[in-house]
């Protein structure tokens, strides 16, 4: 078959094989080729393997062709660094495959993973599967706050109503995460033509969410879970981004642009409680041992975010009565933060009673 001219995202490619497995890679060489053999060694064959080595200083660029002169299913991509939201892009932009799933480098996929889900597509435009959460004190199953079936018609608009809040702080109906997804691909390539490059927090929610209020057609699979996603050691003590509520007032704006487009309840009812779930995480990373700054200058950081604009705009429809009080009290910044934990306690009460009085009741 002969493959028509890659004219960008929108353009029209033959479609010669059912699904495109994307793998954005950077440095992984400690985990890649578990990740590249759990795809190789699925049942369902029908499928082309996207390598996107991103840059990596590591043997992963090495690893990846290796791999693709053993199987002419792997294409690599070597680019530059650029980050998640480039690679996946570049891995698009070749992709002929019906469906698209992305996978992380070091995960790994149990053999059945594709077969299974393809056979209950049923010409879905979305199909999400569970997944095992693995640390290294174990592995646990866990699904998405949205029941199994199959949705469509009315149904979906229910699905919708719930995708990024359940009604129970902070529960999404739908995990945001790409990896556990399978999308068609004449979905999510026009939300993946629009994301900016520099979108560096939300990297899956900017794409999972637009791409499923699109789809008209979704099978949800919790008691499903062949994905493998390796949690690494909780660093919240540890670490620090400096430019952390500037990444999420990015992910903001792209997100009130994107979902209002869609369905402004979205944005009035559900976007703010998952930017209130994202600024808690951020007063944590603030306080972390990560974060060199004198004490002083942290509360004063913390100061000037909530009383900043956007933040004041972007949770103004979260209701006081659905965030637990010990999201306020940040209980576990408390904990383990190093210094003295009543001076902490003292300023906290007063920044989070600034960020209190900007919730309305309704």
């Amino acid at each position: 078959m002969i493959e028509m001219r890659n004219v960008g995202f929108g353009g029209l490619k033959v479609v010669n094989v059912k699904l495109s497995v994307i793998i954005p890679i950077y440095n992984a060489e400690k985990y890649l080729k578990k990740c590249i053999e759990s795809i190789l060694n699925q049942s369902f064959k029908d499928f082309e393997l996207i390598l996107v080595d991103d840059g990596s200083k590591d043997e992963s660029g090495s690893i990846c062709d290796v791999y693709a002169d053993l199987d002419d299913r792997i294409k690599v991509i070597h680019k530059a660094n650029g980050g998640s939201v480039s690679a996946r892009k570049e891995g698009l932009l070749i992709a002929r495959g019906e469906y698209v799933s992305y996978v992380d480098s070091d995960d790994w996929l149990d053999s059945n993973m594709y077969e299974v889900m393809f056979n209950s597509t049923d010409g879905a435009d979305a199909i999400i599967c569970g997944y095992i959460a693995e640390t290294k004190h174990g592995s646990s199953k866990e699904k998405h706050n949205i029941p199994s079936g199959i949705y469509e018609g009315e149904c979906v608009q229910k699905l919708h109503r719930q995708l990024l809040f359940t009604g129970s702080f902070y529960e999404a109906g739908i995990v945001p995460a790409l990896w556990n997804k399978l999308f068609k691909r004449t979905l999510i390539a026009p939300v993946m033509e629009v994301v900016p490059l520099d979108i560096k927090m939300g990297e899956d929610a900017i794409l999972t969410y637009p791409a499923l209020m699109d789809a008209c057609k979704i099978v949800v699979m919790n008691e499903f879970a062949p994905y493998h996603y390796r949690i690494m050691p909780n660093t919240l003590s540890t670490s620090f981004d400096e430019f952390y509520f500037d990444r999420i007032e990015i992910l903001n704006k792209f997100l009130q642009k994107e979902l209002s487009a869609r369905n402004e309840n979205i944005v009035e009812n559900q976007l703010p409680y998952y930017l209130m779930f994202l600024v808690h995480i951020g007063i944590i990373s603030e306080l972390s041992l990560g974060n060199k700054k004198k004490f002083g200058k942290k509360i004063n950081s913390l100061n000037k975010i909530v009383e900043s604009k956007w933040l004041r705009d972007a949770i103004k429809g979260v209701k006081k009565e659905q965030v637990p009080e010990d999201i306020w009290e940040l209980k576990c910044a408390i904990n383990s933060a190093y210094f003295n934990r009543w001076i902490v306690k003292y300023y906290l009460i007063k920044i989070l009673g600034k960020l209190k009085r900007l919730v309305r009741i309704k």
